[in-house]
């Protein structure tokens, strides 16, 4: 199956993109080749980026933790679950302290370190990095692995509370879902949402075999997806087909 997320607020956009970078820097981080570790620091620099989007994420963060702290403490009491809730707790708590101890955000972390300052500044320019414009730098790529990775290790340091709490959130928030099974005609399904709830993400879980790729649009009142074809080295097109796949939405 390929699952699809949409997010349906612009906190869980930044979760969602912080996770998927988050990702894509554990498998750079996990190789040992110069190339591996360069796209590494240009994830680490995005991944920044991202953070600085939102002045108030950590508060946002800090609010998410706390509201799902209380969500799970309203199941104490049932028999049978209190392992369950009391590890979710230790795990909700252990986030959320470390993350509200960390001072400043992740760019202010980061121009800690002179030397990567001058990198960031340059690694977006197309070619930016070349030996004559960064010898440091493309010295530095010479370094052993090991050399490398304690330094990405340093660097990253930073990262680490703020993708505990992105990795649990996430898992929490799809722990919710709530899955249908639904058939799109002519290429396209609308769903009214109810208005007492507060969705935060969409899923659709369709079989690759389809061939069909969902457009989503969504907000707190309507969910409409539209399964698009590509043809060759078309642009997609309305598929116009009857379909089923998995909706799932999550609060």
């Amino acid at each position: 199956m390929i699952v699809y997320e949409y997010p349906l607020n612009e906190r869980v956009r930044i979760l969602m993109r912080l996770e998927h970078l988050g990702n894509i820097l554990q498998e750079l981080l996990a190789r040992g080749d110069a190339l591996s570790h360069h796209y590494a620091l240009d994830t680490l620099f995005q991944m920044a980026d991202v953070c600085d989007q939102r002045t108030d994420l950590k508060s946002e963060i800090l609010k998410e933790l706390e509201r799902y702290r209380q969500t799970v403490l309203s199941y104490r009491g049932i028999e049978g679950l209190e392992q369950r809730v009391n590890k979710l707790l230790g795990e909700i708590d252990h986030c959320y302290s470390n993350f509200n101890g960390q001072s400043g955000n992740l760019s202010s972390e980061l121009n800690a370190f002179e030397w990567l300052v001058s990198v960031r500044g340059r690694i977006h320019i197309p070619a930016g990095l070349c030996s004559f414009d960064h010898p440091s730098y493309f010295t530095w790529q010479y370094q052993s692995v090991e050399q490398r990775l304690r330094d990405l290790a340093q660097w990253t340091q930073p990262l680490q509370s703020i993708m505990a709490c992105v990795r649990l959130l996430m898992r929490l928030l799809r722990d919710t879902e709530v899955a249908q099974k639904v058939m799109a005609q002519e290429g396209m399904y609308q769903q009214s949402l109810n208005t007492g709830k507060n969705y935060q993400l969409l899923r659709i879980s369709m079989q690759p075999n389809m061939q069909l790729v969902p457009a989503i649009s969504a907000h707190r009142l309507m969910v409409t997806i539209r399964l698009m074809r590509r043809e060759g080295e078309k642009m997609l097109h309305a598929g116009n087909v009857q379909a089923g796949f998995e909706l799932a939405l999550c609060s």
